[in-house]
């Protein structure tokens, strides 16, 4: 009967099934407007599945970034520029955060290219109604200032735009009715217009940016958030949504609701970082298991923590050489099923092991 009602307690708190039934959590979460697409469809998915409705808020990354910081409520925050999450991090508003897909920006045009636009400096033209993104409000924006201003470039786009509108999905909709020449919008977003044709340039080439999904920090049901972040980054789950749509999506997870990693760690420092990784494995909705090895750590385990250099490479025991020993290296095994999810355990063990005087060294494995 206890295990019975134990289960009963675990499904209230994660949602119903899908199959039409109420759902039982709801999440919020801030969406840049450009990456609407495979985040709607991944969410209703997940509604389906596990009966967790993801209620989307959708703006320039911005906007939202600013709209959040003022409410101080919602779950998650998914950018287009991955570097509003880590001005969300400063700002303590936001936790974690896990990568998704890649974004180039690319001159768009409507369909037959009629104003014969074949770089930057046709945007400079002055009988063209030129659109481009509000710098303080969409990502785009933010990165076209930023890369061009040095140049003069950005400047001079400036002045040439007829507006300036807050996010990137306005743009490709000015484009596609006719009510400008011209702008610069994600390739992703141009790939969903089949009404608009992309011209690349030079200068736009080394302009990219990554799409992030973090955990707010205010979030009531962080474990809830991160299952739904670890399902919008995991292969055959929400990254297909992403593929689908046009986006350079990243090489995710396996998807599993409750994932066991399994870790190697010498037993002085186990002692270290233990209260650490008990504390990760409540937040994540993860088990960790400690690996035991006398002859040096088995190949195929998720991560390998140790003083020992030889433990993270082949496996093999050897003595530690006496500078050695105020260095702890950590590896993330890339071929296992949860490299990004590993990566963060070891990632949120850092400053533990820091403060005791020991020097950090991270490897990517595989």
């Amino acid at each position: 009967m206890r295990a019975a009602a134990l289960c009963m307690a675990a499904l209230a708190a994660v949602g119903c099934g899908g199959n039409g039934g109420e759902h039982a959590v709801t999440l919020t979460l801030y969406c840049a407007a450009g990456v609407k697409p495979p985040v709607e469809q991944a969410a209703a998915q997940y509604a389906d599945e596990y009966g967790v409705k993801i209620y989307l808020q959708y703006g320039g990354s911005g906007t939202l970034l600013s709209n959040l910081q003022i409410a101080q409520k919602g779950d998650l925050y998914l950018a287009a520029d991955e570097s509003y999450l880590e001005l969300a991090a400063e700002k303590n508003l936001a936790d974690e955060a896990i990568r998704l897909a890649r974004l180039s920006p690319v001159i768009a045009v409507p369909e037959g290219n009629p104003k014969g636009v074949q770089s930057l400096d046709d945007l400079e033209r002055s009988d063209l109604r030129v659109v481009l993104a509000n710098p303080e409000a969409a990502a785009i924006g933010r990165l076209m200032r930023d890369g061009l201003k040095e140049s003069g470039r950005w400047e001079r786009l400036q002045k040439a735009a007829t507006t300036m509108f807050p996010t990137v999905t306005e743009i490709a909709n000015a484009l596609r009715i006719g009510s400008a020449d011209a702008g610069v919008i994600w390739d992703a977003t141009a790939n969903q217009y089949p009404q608009l044709e992309t011209v690349a340039d030079p200068e736009l080439e080394p302009l990219k940016n990554r799409i992030s999904i973090g955990v707010l920090s205010f979030s009531e049901r962080p474990t809830e958030a991160l299952r739904f972040a670890r399902y919008l980054s995991a292969r055959g789950k929400g990254l297909p949504h992403f593929t689908q749509h046009g986006y350079a999506a990243v090489e995710g997870d396996v998807w599993a609701e409750e994932p066991h990693l399994r870790v190697y760690c010498e037993p002085a420092l186990r002692r270290m970082i233990e209260e650490g990784v008990r504390a990760f494995e409540l937040r994540e909705g993860t088990s960790v298991l400690f690996e035991e090895a006398e002859d040096g750590a088995p190949p195929d385990l998720d991560a390998y923590i140790s003083r020992d250099a030889a433990h993270l490479r082949t496996g093999e025991a050897r003595p530690l050489a006496a500078d050695e020993e105020a260095q702890i290296q950590c590896a993330v095994n890339e071929q296992a099923d949860y490299p990004r999810l590993t990566e963060r355990m070891i990632q949120s063990l850092r400053a533990a092991l820091e403060s005791r005087g020991y020097e950090w060294r991270f490897e990517r494995n595989g």
